[in-house]
């Protein structure tokens, strides 16, 4: 679900041309996790973009998204309002970014 509402923020103008990267932001961001191993040792292994594990390094322009889907997951209203602002996206396109990141029909298929 981070990799799609991730890469459904490529409706953004200053991000319009980085749906992959988003997506793969997303999707990577808990990869540590998944696996068990270091978040640096990980990303080594990997050949993303550098724009992609400086988001999930916590740090870059696509690291707001992943802010955003953090503030979504902890119900941060207020953290949600002030990153739509940073991104000149309004609040509600945000709440409809994540329903249709939720809808996925790929989420859903791994659910049942």
């Amino acid at each position: 679900m981070r990799g799609k509402f991730c890469e459904l923020l490529s409706c953004v103008p200053k991000w319009d041309d980085r749906g992959p990267s988003l997506f793969l932001t997303g999707l990577f961001s808990q990869i540590d996790a998944i696996i068990g191993r270091p978040l640096p040792e990980v990303l080594a292994e990997l050949p993303l973009k550098k724009e992609i594990t400086d988001a999930i390094t916590g740090h870059g322009p696509l690291r707001i998204a992943l802010d955003l889907i953090e503030a979504f997951e902890q119900g941060n209203w207020s953290e949600i309002s002030r990153l739509a602002a940073q991104i000149e996206i309004e609040a509600p396109q945000l709440q409809d970014i994540y329903f249709r990141a939720a809808g996925w029909p790929g989420l859903l298929e791994m659910a049942r």
